[in-house]
């Protein structure tokens, strides 16, 4: 570290907290949840969506916030196999998303709706493809299978969301995608004490219950020895909260910035903000203390684990260091080419364990 004490900002999924059990199955189970009891395809089988597919989506780049990467994924769905046979009912969709109301108005109004909708084998081909497949074949979200992220067409050029997606605003407001993922993510107890309201699809405890802290609150204390630390993630800050308080970790960092100061900030400014957008990053920067001193660009380190995280943490001047949890993935190919896709975005090295990355640091 040339005698200088640096910067590091982690990401928080995937790099501090092991989400394998968590986010991306909270991912895939909406998905399937707003399909079956939202838009009315019941039979659709669990293996019609897998965390391999989810997992394939996320790497594509651009989806680093996982409401978005939800969105997304039922957005090409919906139009892939569900728009072509019910136009006929597009603009009563249309009028009921500008229309208004809560949740649960607006549920009631789109199953009512449902019960007119000709789903009969709309589905058949969702248990026979992977969504990966389907997702790669789509101009919105490029996932070339075995190779990188391709390049997204331009918005004049994609093709308009499905208006059988109901995900504007927040929950509460009529974002049916939205309240299904924070309700399998938190729990009925954890819900209600945050939003203030009775869980409508989940009546169970939250899949946050099962995550787990990456490195040993030795380690990350290790490295708060050597440096400042930070968290700059997509999470929203009570659920970053959460796991910091839950493992007595908080007081190691100086800054975490969450998803509600990105929220603010896209409001006020009026344009994207997250990731690959270096503002969570710049922010976490100004807030340690340390953007008089990022002119140097060689004491500020990133740790990410995914190919946005690389991208932001170059923008912003920092180190980008890439980490893929040797503990999360069973699969030596699937784990290399993860490690590949990062470096070749700009990681300068990339880490499968705290103890490699502590020794990184040490130098």
């Amino acid at each position: 570290m040339n005698g200088v004490k640096p910067l590091v900002i982690f990401d928080m999924d995937g790099v501090l907290i092991d989400v394998s059990g968590s986010y991306r199955e909270v991912v895939r189970r909406s998905i399937l949840t707003y399909l079956r009891l939202v838009i009315g395809a019941p039979v659709l089988p669990d293996d019609a969506v897998t965390l391999g597919d989810v997992d394939a989506v996320k790497k594509s780049g651009g989806l680093n916030n996982d409401w978005d990467l939800t969105y997304a994924i039922i957005d090409v769905v919906l139009r892939r196999y569900f728009d072509p046979v019910n136009k006929m009912h597009a603009d009563r969709a249309r009028e009921i998303a500008d229309g208004g109301g809560d949740d649960e108005e607006t549920l009631a109004r789109v199953r009512a709706m449902g019960d007119r909708f000709d789903v009969e084998g709309v589905f058949e081909g969702v248990g026979q493809r992977r969504v990966r497949e389907i997702c790669a074949e789509d101009r919105r979200v490029r996932v070339p299978a075995g190779g990188p992220p391709g390049e997204r067409a331009a918005d004049d050029e994609l093709p308009r969301r499905s208006p059988f997606l109901f995900n504007r605003g927040d929950v509460g407001s009529g974002n049916l995608v939205k309240r299904i993922f924070q309700e399998l993510y938190l729990g009925e107890e954890l819900f209600r004490r945050i939003y203030g309201l009775k869980t409508l699809f989940c009546a169970a405890e939250g899949f946050i219950g099962r995550e787990r802290l990456i490195p040993s609150t030795r380690q990350l204390a290790s490295i708060a020895s050597r440096a400042a630390l930070a968290i700059a993630t997509g999470r929203p800050g009570v659920e970053a909260r959460f796991p910091l308080d839950k493992y007595g970790i908080g007081r190691l960092f100086r800054a975490v910035v969450s998803e509600d100061e990105i929220a603010e900030a896209e409001s006020r400014l009026g344009r994207p903000l997250r990731k690959p957008n270096p503002f969570s990053l710049e922010l976490a920067i100004a807030r340690s203390g340390f953007a008089a001193r990022c002119a140097a660009r060689r004491v500020v380190f990133y740790v990410g684990d995914m190919p946005d995280d690389m991208t932001a943490a170059l923008r912003a001047g920092a180190r980008a260091i890439g980490f893929v949890d040797e503990s999360g993935s069973s699969d030596p190919g699937e784990r290399a080419f993860h490690e590949d896709l990062l470096a070749k975005k700009g990681a300068e090295k990339v880490f499968g364990r705290y103890t490699e990355m502590l020794e990184y640091l040490k130098g």
